[in-house]
């Protein structure tokens, strides 16, 4: 069993306890000794030369990711509020919306092997956080992993164009259309925070003037703790991640990209809270 050296390490290791601000160099006689990094007012991460990390002070308000429990609870409620939760609809199509999550992909293949609609569509070209990583869209990296679960390919549509949100909804809409398949029910799929975003960017994008279209959001099934791994990144990316998709609930409906979603003051709250602590935006 590791010792509280080994978990502090591991910890630091997967990026459970997250760098945020800038950090310095505390001298020792003719050499810098170690490295100090402050993650919040309560956390500091020390990085000896000999490879050894440890934080000080660990107390007992600290989770065991290495996060102190206030910031933990207010990631927590982000999670939970920019979920919508709704009910599963049976549907005319599947369309997976791209990210770098492969996780969306999957959750959209097993929705269509469990026969929640006969068609699926993948929408996606390269975005923030697949452009320079991925050789490929995102749409073919998604349809190779329906495929691999057992998707037949003539039930798979690609959209290699969109790079953004609203063009993920615009142009899933004018392929289907092109296509000439009409639906009047669809399931969205997209990560579990991006829920609240992806039905309010629809709301807006999807034309409105073609007839009554049912739209319910879905994601892959899993916790706070659970999102977090070696693709996606760790707990302080999904803060950071956590922080922008409110901040462009909040600010797109001014654009016109999005229709108004309101929050309450518990989750603004907690969004304050999390930049106090010095968490970013992403």
């Amino acid at each position: 069993m590791p010792g509280p050296w080994e978990k502090i390490l591991e910890a630091v290791s997967c990026g459970a306890i997250p760098a945020i601000t800038s950090p310095r160099l505390l001298e020792g006689p003719g050499q810098p000794v170690f490295h100090v990094t402050e993650i919040n007012p309560n956390i500091t991460v020390i990085t000896l030369l000999n490879g050894y990390v440890f934080t000080w002070p660990r107390t007992d308000g600290d989770d065991v990711s290495g996060m102190d429990r206030d910031s933990k609870q207010w990631a927590q409620v982000l999670w939970d509020c920019l979920k919508l939760g709704q009910p599963l609809v049976k549907s005319d199509v599947i369309i997976g919306l791209g990210c770098h999550d492969i996780r969306v992909a999957e959750r959209a293949a097993n929705l269509y092997l469990a026969d929640w609609a006969p068609l699926m569509l993948f929408t996606g070209y390269l975005g923030s956080h697949t452009s320079g990583k991925w050789d490929r869209p995102e749409a073919d990296v998604f349809a190779e992993t329906a495929v691999k679960l057992g998707v037949p390919v003539d039930k798979i549509i690609l959209e290699r164009r969109a790079t953004n949100t609203g063009e993920n909804i615009q142009f899933a809409h004018q392929t289907l259309k092109e296509k000439g398949i009409p639906v009047h029910k669809i399931i969205l799929v997209q990560q579990p925070f991006m829920e609240h975003r992806v039905y309010a960017t629809y709301l807006k994008q999807w034309p409105q003037d073609e007839g009554s279209v049912q739209a319910v959001v879905t994601s892959p099934i899993m916790e706070l703790d659970d999102f977090p791994n070696e693709h996606v990144g760790n707990m302080n990316n999904l803060i950071g991640f956590m922080l922008g998709t409110l901040e462009r609930i909040r600010d797109y409906p001014a654009k016109g990209f999005q229709v108004e979603q309101k929050m309450s003051p518990e989750v603004y709250n907690a969004y304050e809270k999390l930049l106090q602590a010095g968490y970013q935006p992403y």
